[in-house]
């Protein structure tokens, strides 16, 4: 028998071979690796180019259209998100159209100058400055109701509660509120103060009006809480102020006023949860659960750039993002912020850092965010754009 003979690598030029190729693979990489980290660095490499678009693309990223919708004839008065549709509202009735534009409910009113408000599946429809109001769950007219004054304005919860304020001229203005079987549960008569907005409570145990009151020598505003249990009223005014907004936040009312925001909790205890006095505030918006976006212009008098400051529900400020243009309106959702520049509407997160934007080819008159944060509705004077924010 043969002896087998034992080659080791060392003898083997096969072996020998392979590693030679791969010691040299090894340096070609790491030479191309770190010429390839001077040339960018440089500028003078047509990869450059490649690279620079596409972060621009990842910083810069653009919202899409998903479907546009055409006004008919007449004057349009409001257009709202409803669920994963879009009301429109005009003097010619109200419709609502689905995500691919498409309309899939219309409604004949006789109101000229529809008022629109819609929380959840609830929805209710007034004639500003008329006397009729319209309540709907589901697409289903419930009950209407006729103002015994010209409505001023209107809101709903997610439990159904409609708010209503018109005005007299025995007096100021009479708030009311009904739930949603449209029975009478408050009536309230402002002998001495302009009521400006009526939020029902979300569980419905009280009603926040929002009040003006200019009969001294220095103007006030705040809010009036009235228990729906009969307890006695409460009063949260501020001197020398003017109510902005105000909404419900995990259950507390949060108000903005143009010197500061306030928290009140159920109790009645107000804490401020932002001094706004050091700034010149020219928008201000509450979102429905836990965002603040609040708009103030620059220092300098030739200085055209706004500064837009993202908030938490109890003031915090989570970040700033600066825009050198005018900022026409601003609407705060649950995470995004949508900020309408009037060329282009800018989306950002809850940091204020900017996600995306979207522009158009028309001037925007207004925005307003899907509770999904997911879409938005761009509003134009002829139609509106469904738009994907991601």
């Amino acid at each position: 028998m043969k002896e087998v003979q034992e080659i080791s690598p060392e003898s083997n030029p096969k072996a020998h071979s392979h590693g030679m190729l791969k010691l040299v693979l090894l340096l070609v990489i790491l030479c191309g690796s770190m010429a390839l980290v001077v040339m960018l660095k440089s500028g003078e490499f047509p990869l450059t180019n490649m690279v620079n678009s596409i972060k621009y693309r990842l910083l810069n990223p653009s919202s899409t259209s998903v479907s546009f919708i055409k006004f008919g004839t007449g004057i349009q008065t409001s257009v709202i998100p409803y669920g994963r549709e879009v009301i429109c509202a005009g003097d010619n009735g109200v419709k609502i159209y689905n995500m691919q534009g498409q309309e899939t409910w219309s409604d004949k009113k006789p109101i000229s100058k529809p008022l629109v408000r819609a929380e959840g599946r609830y929805m209710v429809v007034a004639d500003l400055m008329g006397r009729n109001i319209y309540f709907y769950h589901n697409k289903r007219e419930v009950w209407n109701q006729t103002a015994g004054g010209e409505i001023l304005t209107i809101s709903v919860n997610d439990r159904g509660y409609v708010g209503i304020i018109y005005k007299e001229k025995e007096h100021k203005n009479i708030v009311k509120v009904f739930n949603r079987e449209g029975r009478e549960i408050l009536e309230k008569y402002c002998f001495n103060n302009y009521a400006l907005d009526v939020r029902v409570e979300p569980e419905g145990q009280y009603v926040a009006i929002g009040e003006l009151n200019i009969s001294g020598l220095r103007t006030s505003a705040g809010i009036t809480i009235v228990p729906l249990d009969g307890k006695d009223e409460s009063w949260l005014f501020e001197d020398d102020s003017m109510l902005q907004c105000m909404t419900f936040m995990e259950g507390n009312l949060v108000a903005g006023y143009d010197k500061k925001i306030v928290n009140i909790d159920k109790k009645g205890n107000k804490t401020i949860i932002a001094d706004l006095t050091k700034e010149k505030i020219t928008h201000l918006s509450l979102g429905e659960e836990k965002l603040i976006a609040k708009v103030h212009k620059a220092a300098g008098f030739l200085n055209p750039q706004h500064v837009i400051d993202i908030l938490n529900r109890n003031g915090k400020h989570n970040g700033t993002y600066e825009l050198r243009e005018r900022v026409l309106t601003v609407d705060a959702g649950k995470d995004i912020t949508a900020v309408n520049a009037g060329d282009k509407v800018i989306f950002l997160n809850n940091m204020g850092e900017k996600i995306s934007q979207f522009r158009p080819k028309k001037d925007v008159k207004d925005v307003h965010l899907f509770d999904n944060d997911a879409y938005a509705v761009i509003i134009y004077m002829d139609g509106a754009d469904i738009v994907s924010i991601f």
